[in-house]
């Protein structure tokens, strides 16, 4: 008979003890989420650094006299870099957390973007900042006011944040506010350290 009573304990232990593990399970899910989308955040801050130092070296050409890729949008200027051999790794052009470019096949995710030469809209998820106006017909320079934008996420890549590159080559990121998203603080920020200089 005490066989029995173990073999009955042991039946109703085992239940007990999986519904435990799952529901601490269910609470460190989103901690690990959390997490990860932190690291793809300090990853996406490197590359935008990395893109930083390319057109950087790509300004300190000799017959560029310091200024930016001229170009009509992001795919065009990170092509210049990639063309002038300052960053031929297409991997910096994507962001990690970037998911426009992903679609689900038979339930689970399949990349489609292309990480080779040439660049195309589907497989650049950075913005290239151009500036044309009377003060600067060129657009940006190394002269350029240091907070002005270079570079920054596409608002898609991450939900509640994003990060930009600035002419001085530092990286920022800036947090979503209420109902005032990420991409209008980097404005606010530019125009603000320009009335404060």
């Amino acid at each position: 008979m005490q066989n029995g009573r173990n073999y009955d304990f042991a039946v109703i232990y085992q239940p007990v003890v999986i519904a435990i593990i799952a529901i601490l399970a269910g609470m460190l899910l989103p901690a690990l989420n959390s997490a990860r989308e932190s690291a793809r955040k300090a990853s996406c801050m490197s590359n935008l650094k990395q893109i930083g130092l390319g057109i950087k070296q790509y300004a300190n050409m000799m017959k560029w006299e310091g200024w930016y890729p001229d170009a009509k949008d992001s795919v065009e200027a990170f092509n210049i870099l990639i063309n002038t051999k300052k960053l031929t790794d297409t991997n910096m052009y994507i962001c990690p957390s970037a998911t426009e470019n992903n679609e689900k096949v038979n339930g689970t995710v399949q990349t489609t973007v292309s990480r080779t030469a040439p660049l195309g809209k589907k497989n650049v998820s950075y913005l290239y900042y151009e500036y044309n106006d009377s003060d600067s017909p060129k657009g940006l320079s190394e002269s350029s006011d240091a907070d002005s934008p270079v570079a920054a996420d596409a608002e898609t890549n991450h939900t509640d944040a994003g990060n930009c590159l600035f002419v001085d080559g530092h990286v920022g990121q800036f947090d979503s506010e209420g109902t005032t998203s990420w991409t209008t603080n980097i404005a606010k920020y530019s125009k603000l350290k320009a009335k404060a200089d």
